[in-house]
């Protein structure tokens, strides 16, 4: 008797440990069954944050679910999903940058995506979207209205872009940042044409062609500051036209490299003549 009672004391600690372990392992296994089959929890609405430009029904597709079906049945258990496959999924989609899915209990699916930025259009047998960086991520869909207010680039073949993505890349940038000066003007300065392209040619530098009239404005190589000046004697020259003249325009060759002040200016129907 004495040993049973010995063997109690001794024992009883560990035997009431086991028995709470196993009735909160019960517990755990009902709650966990209890949340993971309740129709409280089953997915009745998705809630999409940062979608501009991506149609909602891409990324409903995406993710598999879509509002339509889960008005006229609840969807699966919101506990039973698996939000780090459905946010890979998201960034998926070339013009989402980053995805993340949360839960909103107890019946909504919560999606924050993070878009590209566009920068650019870029032509390249078809026209694609790039980010400031010069990356193309998508192509474009221009009756969407996709690229509106954007500057168009070109002369950098699809062949040249997917054998050296960086290099081409550089190009492209570089017809952002003169975009970006054919953009500034000093107070004073007569407006400039309308831009319409800027073409890069890995012989001519950089050439701009105006939007109504498809002027050709060639300013050559250098960097943004040495455009800045090439410009400026474009203004002076531009200003120095009648509006007739101005009409009859047809290409402006601002890129002397011993003579940074010189421009040329070739009309319709004459010669070239300089200014």
């Amino acid at each position: 008797m004495q040993l049973c009672r010995q063997w109690l004391r001794q024992g009883m600690p560990a035997l009431i440990a086991v028995l709470g372990m196993g009735v909160l392992v019960t517990g755990s296994c009902v709650g966990h069954h209890v949340i993971t089959t309740s129709s409280r929890f089953a997915v009745r609405a998705i809630e999409i944050q940062g979608a501009d430009s991506v149609p909602l029904a891409r990324l409903h597709a995406l993710i598999g679910l879509r509002p339509e079906s889960l008005a006229a049945k609840p969807g699966p258990n919101i506990f039973e999903l698996d939000l780090a496959d459905m946010a890979e999924a998201l960034e998926s989609e070339p013009r989402v940058a980053t995805a993340a899915v949360r839960r909103r209990l107890p019946s909504t699916l919560v999606v924050e995506i993070e878009e590209d930025q566009p920068a650019a259009l870029v032509e390249m047998d078809g026209m694609y979207l790039a980010d400031a960086s010069g990356r193309v991520f998508a192509r474009a869909l221009i009756e969407r209205g996709d690229g509106e207010g954007l500057p168009v680039v070109t002369g950098i073949p699809r062949e040249d872009y997917s054998a050296d993505p960086q290099a081409a890349e550089a190009r492209i940038r570089r017809a952002q940042e003169a975009a970006r000066a054919y953009a500034e003007q000093d107070d004073g300065a007569p407006a400039r044409p309308t831009l319409g392209e800027v073409h890069v040619d890995r012989r001519r530098g950089i050439t701009f062609f105006t939007h109504e009239t498809a002027m050709a404005v060639r300013v050559g190589h250098g960097n943004p500051e040495v455009l800045r000046a090439r410009l400026r004697a474009f203004d002076l020259a531009w200003q120095s036209l009648s509006p007739e003249e101005r009409a009859r325009v047809r290409s402006v060759y601002a890129d002397a490299r011993k003579q940074p002040d010189r421009v040329t200016i070739s009309f319709a129907d004459e010669a070239d003549k300089s200014r």
